[in-house]
């Protein structure tokens, strides 16, 4: 069961619970305080609230009903992904080609692992899940070739837009939602504050759920920034980086092998049998000394492509701070106008 494949029953969920709600919230009435000389006497306490029951009676299923809706969605994918215990043991699919939409939000697809290293007492390399195709060596290589010849930073970001795009888009996401809950909390202690005393308490649910929803979807925006970041954006930097220092690597190496070569079939030519001997040693040395001067080189590299791919997690932080610094002075004027 891969991702594409449960999409259109997560999206029929997702439109079923918003048209729920959004019923709820058209239906709701307004109520006006009645005062006590206009209610008979003989009217019981109980029968005057009896609106405000029914009321919360209808929210409550409303959210009862939502909660079923998610509850068997998720079952019934959890149910069917049994079976990669068995079958995806071995490393020969990637994660993301069998996981559930709600495994790849709440990576608990993770916990397969985590489960057959519970189990097993040795665990080998070749049992994990295989990187997905596009964050392979060879497919990151390919991608990363096309702009040879600019400079390194356009190549990274033209090569990697697609991820960046997303890691853009839930950092604005995220740092627009840390004021979700607090918005909610106002309106809720406002609706405390201005409710009649037989009014509805519909819309102060409401409140109370939309500071739920607000708070689950903070930590789930940040959960997918922090994996576009650290487990996608790091990997295919770091594998552009390094596939493309090995490539000139070992082009260097050949080419300096061959020049050897040459030299040491010219000095066939002018020189005895034991100066031939003596000169093809000293070229060998050389060609040893050169692939050893690459290989450091080559160490050098990688190490600042790791430094490089380690600054792709952070650097959301430059545009994540004045967001959240934009939005919470706005919402401070809204309060406090000029004494902010």
């Amino acid at each position: 069961m891969s991702i594409v494949c449960t999409l259109p029953q997560a999206i029929v969920a997702v439109v079923s619970s918003i048209s729920i709600i959004l019923q709820t919230i058209k239906n709701r009435k307004k109520y006006i305080e009645i005062s006590s000389d206009e209610i008979s006497d003989d009217i019981v306490d109980d029968a005057r609230f009896s609106t405000v029951k029914r009321d919360v009676a209808k929210l409550g299923i409303t959210i009862l009903q939502t909660g079923l809706y998610i509850f068997l969605f998720f079952w019934k994918f959890r149910n069917e992904n049994k079976l990669n215990f068995d079958t995806i043991s071995p490393g020969i699919l990637a994660i993301c080609w069998y996981c559930s939409i709600w495994d790849f939000i709440s990576f608990s697809s993770v916990s397969k692992l985590i489960y057959k290293i519970y189990k097993q007492k040795t665990f080998e390399d070749d049992e994990l899940d295989l990187l997905p195709f596009a964050y392979q060596a060879r497919s990151l290589y390919n991608a990363f070739k096309k702009t040879r010849g600019s400079k390194l930073l356009y190549r990274i970001l033209v090569a990697n837009k697609r991820i960046l795009a997303l890691q853009l888009l839930f950092t604005m996401i995220a740092a627009t939602l840390y004021y979700a809950p607090m918005i909610f909390l106002y309106r809720f202690l406002s609706f405390i504050q201005t409710r009649p005393e037989n009014g509805s308490l519909e819309l102060g649910f409401l409140y109370i759920l939309g500071m739920l929803i607000s708070y689950v979807l903070l930590h789930f925006t940040v959960a997918q920034n922090w994996y576009w970041a650290s487990s996608v954006l790091n990997v295919s930097v770091m594998g552009m980086l390094n596939s493309e220092i090995y490539s000139k690597s070992l082009k260097r190496i050949v080419s300096h092998v061959s020049n050897v070569k040459d030299e040491s079939n010219k000095s066939d030519d002018n020189l005895d049998a034991a100066d031939d001997d003596n000169k093809s040693e000293d070229n060998l040395d050389a060609a040893d000394d050169d692939n050893t001067s690459v290989g450091k080189i080559s160490n050098l590299m990688s190490i600042d492509s790791s430094r490089i791919s380690d600054f792709c997690v952070w650097w959301t932080s430059a545009l994540d701070s004045p967001i959240e610094l934009i939005v919470g002075i706005y919402f401070l004027y809204q309060l406090l106008a000029y004494e902010c």
